[in-house]
C-alpha cells in the first residue's frame, strides 16, 4: 500500500480511538523505546488517553529518554486499560513482542480469523503494526512496513512529517536515540543516506547528542570491557559453517556487575572478525531465557532467515532470537538446554 495512504490511515485511526495502547518488542532496545516514547509525546499533545507496555524490563540506560520510565510491564494494568486501538512498534510478530496471549485476553469476539491474524479471533480493538524488520509478517489491520528503513524511529519521523506534526526536543531525542542504536552509531550496514539525513535533521532540535552517545555505551566502563574479554576468550570457530560463536552466562554478568542489556556493541564488534560468514553471541538471561544475537557483513548471508527459524527475526545482516533454556558448555561446544 502507498505510504502516504497508510500515513493518513494511521492518523485517522488515532483520531477515532478513545484509548490507545502502545507496545514495543520484549526487552526493548533503543529503537523500540524511541518509537514508543516519540508516539507518547504525540498522543499527549493530542490529549489522547494512552498506555505504553513492554514485556520484560526496560533497560536502565534509556531512562534519560523522555517518557521511557512511564512504559509499564504489568499485563494486568494493560488489560484493565482496555484499549480500542493498539499500535505495535518495532516487532516482527506478536510472539516476538511477547503479547500474543495477553491480547487474546482482551475479550475479543470469536470469529473466523484472517490469514495473518495471529490471535485467531475477531478483535474488538484495531491493530496497527509499524516496523522495519524484513521478517515482519504484516499482522496488523494497518501495516506500515519498510525493511529498507534503518529503524522504526526513521519510519516514525516520516509519519510525523506526513502528519505535519511539530517535532520538539523530546521527540527528536527519542528518534535519534533509536536511529543511533539500530545503526550502531551510524556505522553498520543499516546506515543509509536516508538515516544520515534524518539524523542530521533531528540534531537541529537541540538534542543532547553527547548524552545519547554516553548512554548507548559508546563510552564504555572498565567492567564492561573486561566482560567483553571473557566473551572474546571463549570464541569458538566452526570451520564447517564458517561462523564464530561465543557466550556469556548469568554468573558472568554478576561477577562483573554488568547488566545483560548492555551487550549490543559486542555483537557488532564480533561482526568485524575476518574470513567468516556470521557470528553468534549467546547471552544467558536471569529468567531462564537465552538470547541469541546474529551478525554478518556478507551480502550473500541472511541471518534473519536463521533467526526466524528459531522464533526470532531481524534484518539480513543483524537479527536475534530468544529461546527458553540455559547454556551448557563442555569445553568444546556450547549448547542450549531446554527448560524442563
Amino acid at each position: 500500500m502507498n505510504d502516504q495512504i497508510t500515513t493518513l490511515q494511521i492518523k485517522a485511526a488515532i483520531t477515532r480511538a478513545k484509548r490507545i495502547g502502545l507496545i514495543s518488542h520484549r526487552n526493548p532496545d533503543g529503537d523500540a523505546t524511541g518509537s514508543v516514547t516519540a508516539l507518547i509525546e504525540v498522543l499527549k499533545s493530542w490529549k489522547k488517553e494512552h498506555i505504553a507496555y513492554c514485556a520484560g524490563e526496560m533497560p536502565a540506560n534509556f531512562d534519560f529518554i523522555p517518557h521511557a520510565t512511564t512504559i509499564i510491564n504489568q499485563e494486568e494494568k494493560f488489560l484493565q486499560f482496555d484499549p480500542d486501538l493498539i499500535i505495535v512498534l518495532d516487532s516482527g510478530s506478536l510472539d516476538y513482542a511477547g503479547v500474543t496471549q495477553m491480547l487474546k485476553n482482551l475479550e475479543p469476539i470469536p470469529a473466523q480469523p484472517s490469514p495473518t491474524d495471529q490471535l485467531g479471533q475477531k478483535k474488538k480493538f484495531q491493530l496497527i503494526n509499524i516496523d522495519h524488520h524484513i521478517t515482519n509478517i504484516g499482522y496488523g489491520d494497518i501495516n506500515y512496513l519498510d525493511p529498507k528503513a534503518s529503524s522504526t524511529c526513521e519510519i516514525i519521523f516520516r509519519l510525523l512529517r506526513g502528519w505535519q506534526f511539530p517535532i520538539n526536543v523530546n521527540i527528536a531525542t527519542s528518534l535519534l536515540n533509536g536511529i543511533m542504536t539500530d545503526t550502531g552509531g551510524l556505522t553498520n550496514p543499516a546506515t543509509s543516506p536516508a538515516a544520515l539525513q534524518v539524523a542530521s535533521q533531528l540534531l537541529k532540535y537541540g538534542v543532547n547528542y553527547k548524552k545519547i552517545i554516553e548512554y548507548n555505551d559508546r563510552i564504555k566502563k572498565t567492567s564492561l570491557l573486561k566482560l567483553w574479554g571473557v566473551a572474546l576468550e571463549r570464541l569458538i570457530f566452526d570451520p564447517e559453517k564458517k561462523c564464530v560463536i561465543t557466550f556469556l552466562t548469568k554468573e558472568d554478568f554478576t561477577n562483573f556487575a554488568v547488566d545483560d542489556d548492555k551487550l549490543e556493541g559486542l555483537s557488532n564488534f564480533l561482526a568485524t572478525i575476518n574470513n567468516i560468514d556470521f557470528t553468534l553471541l549467546l547471552i544467558e538471561k536471569g529468567d531462564n531465557l537465552v538470547k541469541g544475537s546474529l551478525r554478518t557483513t556478507k551480502d550473500h548471508i541472511d541471518v534473519a532467515r536463521l533467526a526466524k527459524e528459531l522464533g526470532g527475526g531481524g534484518h539480513q545482516k543483524a537479527a536475534g532470537f530468544t529461546i527458553e533454556g540455559r547454556l551448557f558448555y563442555n569445553g568444546k561446544q556450547i549448547k542450549i538446554i531446554p527448560n524442563n
